[in-house]
C-alpha cells in the first residue's frame, strides 16, 4: 500500500514555464536545458516512479507536428533502449485530460523490460503559446493505479503555466 503524502514541495522553473507540487520525500533533479528543449524530472527512487516535464523551444516546435505525433514518437523511441523487449499499447482512460487549464493529448503504453518488469508510460502533450509542452510519467505497472490516485493525479492537478 502506498502512503499518502503529508507534505509537498513546489518545483518551479521559468525556462520550462511551469510549476507543480510533488511529495516532499521525492527528489527534484536540476533542470536540463538545451537549444531545443528544457526538462525537469521529479522521481521517487524508492517506488521507481519518474515524472518529467519538458518544454520544447519555439524553434523546435514546427518539427513536432502535433501533440499526438510527439506522444507516438516518445513511445516508439523507447524501442531503441536495449533493455526494452516490447511496448504494448494500453487503453488510455483519458485521451484528452485537462491540465493547467488546457486540453492535452495523452497516449499510454506498457513497456516490458528485458528483466521481465513492466513499466506503465504516459506521454501527455499540449501546444501552448507556440511551444510544445510534454509530460512523461514512468511507473512500475504493479503500482500504477494506486500511484495515479495517490501521487500522479495530485501532481497533474497542481501543475500550472507561469505565463
Amino acid at each position: 500500500m502506498l502512503t499518502t503524502p503529508t507534505s509537498f514541495q513546489t518545483a518551479s522553473d521559468t525556462t520550462i514555464n511551469m510549476a507543480l507540487q510533488y511529495p516532499a520525500n521525492w527528489k527534484e533533479s536540476t533542470p536540463d536545458k538545451s537549444d531545443t528543449q528544457s526538462s525537469l524530472t521529479i522521481s521517487s527512487p524508492d517506488l521507481g516512479i519518474q515524472f518529467a516535464v519538458l518544454r520544447f523551444s519555439e524553434s523546435a516546435s514546427p518539427a513536432i507536428g502535433s501533440p499526438n505525433d510527439l506522444n507516438e514518437r516518445i513511445l516508439s523511441e523507447l524501442n531503441i533502449n536495449q533493455n526494452v523487449l516490447q511496448i504494448q499499447p494500453t487503453q488510455t482512460i483519458s485521451a484528452q485530460p485537462q491540465i493547467a487549464g488546457q486540453i492535452w493529448q495523452q497516449k499510454e503504453g506498457l513497456v516490458i523490460m528485458s528483466n521481465g518488469s513492466k513499466v506503465h508510460v504516459n506521454a501527455i502533450t499540449v501546444r501552448y503559446n507556440n511551444a510544445y509542452y510534454n509530460i512523461q510519467i514512468y511507473t512500475p505497472e504493479d503500482i500504477y493505479q494506486q500511484a495515479l490516485k495517490t501521487y500522479l493525479q495530485p501532481m497533474l492537478d497542481s501543475l500550472h503555466f507561469l505565463s
